[in-house]
């Protein structure tokens, strides 16, 4: 099972990267004396930190985890250790989207949900799921295409939000109910769109409410953090406030926040005024798949791990002004099952190295940049 399928693809990432044209806008944050102090965290094997990621940020009122898989957690007991060590919640990263739930459109299939659940419960962890609503090929099952039309297609949304949900009910921390609806501004042409309409939106959160009341529901979207996305800035705003002003429940933003240099940066200020006017409309703040893609033209390790904690230190520390940011969680925890080295593989050659782990376990500056925007963080 790849994360890749809860991102975008490699074609559209390649997109991405012919934005550098844009420039590059980060703010100064901590800069480059701080992050001189930035070091490795104590070496000596996997998980080898005496810190916890999860108690620093639990010290100001905020929940940090992870996405991750079944089959690395039941299959890598060094890996599973060191998020049962550094997380206090986890997401499925495919095990709940509908391709892996419905092996055919009249069946249901929880066995690996139920798993994952059960072994975050066993950890004292909570879970989150992962997505209900979906528009990518490779999030819906096989036989989708040709089954789904204009005739069927709310029905078949329909019956499986209110199946997982119900399923799941009472046991989640909460749910992403729909993720990346948009393209820019404009509705993406998902098949949920093309076949139900731009009422899908609704349709999906009022049908999630009723499967579980008590559910926090959470729209989820990607590319908000970059200073040149007003577009989608401005398009995710024009769903929250349409979702509340039809009384849909609605309770959190999720931004994903894959950092890419290549976006064109990114700009505090801007991202500032994009979280204080969600936070205004009643909503919480999660950032949901937090990772950073290097630049290339950081070849040493040393720059490449520094450049990344900068940025960070500099995201971080901006979202977590705004205390109606409560959740963090990172895409993976380690360098060694991180959906890039597949989709965005560097250019020279090199492995990634994009989140606060590498693939030894071991912590990185990109682990202690973390530490210290927690250690920062007001409370909540």
């Amino acid at each position: 099972m790849s994360d890749s399928l809860c991102l975008p693809d490699r074609r559209q990432f390649m997109q991405y990267m012919g934005a550098a044209a844009l420039g590059t806008v980060v703010s100064p944050g901590i800069g480059n004396a701080a992050l001189a102090r930035f070091q490795p965290g104590p070496a000596g094997g996997p998980g080898a930190s005496s810190t916890s990621l999860k108690d620093v940020a639990s010290q100001k009122g905020l929940l940090f985890g992870s996405a991750t898989n079944a089959t690395h957690l039941q299959e890598d007991k060094d890996y599973a250790n060191l998020i049962a060590q550094q997380c206090a919640i986890i997401t499925p990263a495919n095990e709940l989207k509908m391709r892996y739930l419905r092996p055919n459109p009249n069946a249901f299939k929880f066995d690996v949900g139920d798993w994952m659940l059960n072994w975050a419960q066993s950890h004292g962890m909570k879970m989150r799921g992962h997505a209900l609503v979906y528009g990518e090929d490779a999030a819906l099952p096989p036989w989708f295409n040709g089954y789904v039309n204009r005739n069927n297609a709310k029905d078949v949304m329909v019956k499986h939000i209110s199946t997982v949900v119900r399923h799941y009910a009472g046991k989640l921390h909460s749910w992403d109910v729909v993720n990346e609806a948009l393209q820019g501004a404009d509705l993406r042409d998902t098949p949920w769109m093309k076949f139900v309409g731009p009422d899908y939106l609704e349709i999906a959160y009022r049908t999630a409410g009723e499967a579980d009341p008590n559910a926090t529901l959470v729209y989820n979207e990607n590319n908000i953090e970059f200073a040149a996305q007003d577009n989608k800035r401005n398009g995710t705003l024009k769903i929250l406030n349409g979702l509340l002003s039809k009384k849909a429940p609605i309770h959190a933003l999720g931004i994903q926040s894959h950092l890419r240099w290549e976006m064109g940066g990114f700009e505090p200020g801007k991202m500032r005024k994009f979280l204080n006017q969600v936070s205004d409309l009643g909503l919480k703040i999660f950032i949901t798949e937090l990772d950073c893609h290097e630049r290339d033209n950081d070849v040493k390790i040393d720059d490449r791990d520094r450049t990344v904690a900068q940025y960070y230190a500099d995201y971080l520390g901006t979202v977590l002004e705004n205390k109606n940011a409560t959740v963090v969680q990172t895409w993976n925890l380690t360098d060694r099952y991180t959906w890039l080295s597949q989709q965005a593989p560097r250019r020279d050659g090199q492995a990634v190295r994009p989140l606060p782990f590498d693939q030894s376990l071991s912590p990185k500056p990109t682990f202690d940049a973390m530490v210290k925007a927690f250690e920062h963080a007001p409370s909540r």
